[in-house]
């Protein structure tokens, strides 16, 4: 379904992450008819530019137009997706270097392309705009040429995809002190990234052919799941999360109420516990049994925030953590530290040592064996973080395939909840019509 971009250069409330600027995805294609005689449009209109300037070269026809289809829609894509935003574009020739390159028509002769697709009215440019780094970069966003073509052909997420091949690396190494934005660190060439990658290919492979429908009111880019594995501190065992794809962006009830797999509603699978138990792990003691976060004295919820305070702070903490004390009325916070120490004697060691990135990679190596063992059962599953959302019917086997998971990793298994539409609605005191059980 088309999505109107009419006063698209107008600035809309939408979140933060939208209205930044964001880098050109090279892998962004024409997936319609539609966008395709945009794609023809634009390259009659440059080729009358260029004629009036230059001729060009025969051989390089067929790299122009690559170009020019991939710039063309994700200034589309990002008209959509942000009205008036803008994407930087790297046009240096260290950036465009064979080395460096994420598609084979990214070389030097992409710099005068944009500048002629300015020129002939088929982009907005924007040169030397000086980023949050310190660094200039050029901007690009849809022209209201381009606008007019996409309203006029009512061009929407279902009309863009991505060349797989182009869509960069699947790893992402971030320093300690690394701001958003900021290029991630170098990999080592060792093992361990080459099996990381090859797991991330086999799973972004399986997504791909997955049919993932949404249902809702607003527009969301269902093509929009090429995941990438996240490391932190300069380390390869911290963090490792998966992020990036579309489903993560949407709340729970919404997951579960308009989002289908393979025409199903779908079920969310959550450990319970996931952080302190894999911290059980860390210590090499087995977890004791029941809610890890029940205590005689105070409430569930505050438990767990102090738990995760505790094993994700690097040095002791002089008062509540953020938000807690609304849980603890007026108990002093020695008090309350205390008696949650208490509770988990053996976890001790691993309080004020910042090791909750850790933990988070002992979570991430569940999840993506997890996603692996349910390729091979040929059951597609969405990761949002210690969660995956699969089809309601099969259940059963995800949740037996996440306990089995957790025990090769942490050496036991850590219970899986699971919530659909119908639990969701019960739990928050709502009519419930028909929908699915596990």
């Amino acid at each position: 379904m088309g999505t109107s971009c009419a006063l698209m250069h107008e600035t809309v409330a939408d979140e933060e992450r939208y209205r930044k600027d964001r880098s050109f995805d090279p892998a962004k294609r024409p997936a319609s008819e539609g966008l395709l005689s945009v794609i023809e449009e634009a390259m009659s209109l440059l080729d009358h530019q260029e004629a009036r300037i230059r001729r060009r070269r025969p051989r390089d026809e067929a790299i122009v137009r690559a170009a020019l289809s991939a710039l063309i829609a994700d200034a589309a894509h990002r008209a959509i997706e942000a009205p008036g935003s803008w994407i930087t574009i790297e046009l240096s020739k260290a950036e465009l270097s064979p080395r460096k390159r994420r598609a084979p028509f990214m070389t030097e002769a992409i710099a005068p392309l944009v500048h002629y697709m300015a020129e002939a009215g088929l982009l907005e440019v924007q040169m030397g705009y000086r980023t949050a780094f310190r660094a200039r970069r050029t901007r690009i966003r849809a022209s209201e040429w381009l606008l007019q073509a996409i309203d006029e052909r009512g061009i929407g997420y279902d009309d863009i995809g991505r060349n797989f091949e182009f869509q960069g690396d699947t790893l992402i190494l971030r320093d300690a002190s690394t701001e958003i934005g900021a290029p991630p660190l170098a990999l080592p060439a060792i093992p361990e990234v080459d099996r990381y990658r090859e797991e991330m290919a086999q799973i972004n492979a399986w997504l791909e052919e997955a049919d993932l429908a949404w249902t809702g009111d607003e527009a969301v880019d269902t093509r929009r799941r090429f995941l990438r594995r996240v490391f932190n501190n300069g380390s390869l065992r911290q963090g490792g999360r998966l992020y990036h794809g579309f489903w993560q962006d949407l709340g729970a009830r919404a997951r579960l109420q308009h989002l289908l797999i393979a025409g199903c509603p779908v079920a969310s699978l959550d450990f319970a516990q996931m952080a302190v138990r894999s911290a059980y792990a860390l210590a090499g003691v087995e977890p004791p049994q029941g809610d890890l976060y029940a205590h005689p004295w105070y409430p569930r919820e505050g438990v767990k925030m102090v738990l995760n305070a505790l094993l994700s702070s690097s040095k002791p903490l002089r008062r509540m953590p953020s938000g807690g004390r609304q849980y603890f009325k007026r108990e002093p916070w020695p008090d309350v530290e205390r008696r949650i120490n208490a509770a988990h004697p053996n976890l001790g060691s691993l309080f004020y040592r910042g090791v909750g990135m850790e933990l988070m990679f002992l979570e991430s190596e569940i999840t993506v064996r997890a996603l692996l063992a349910l390729k091979e059962a040929g059951v597609h599953a969405l990761p949002v973080h210690d969660c995956l959302l699969v089809g309601v019917p099969h259940v059963a086997v995800a949740q037996e395939v996440l306990l089995r998971c957790s025990r090769e990793v942490l050496g036991w298994e850590v219970p899986v909840t699971v919530d659909t539409l119908s639990l969701f609605k019960q739990s928050m005191g709502l009519p419930v019509r028909g929908g699915h059980k596990p």
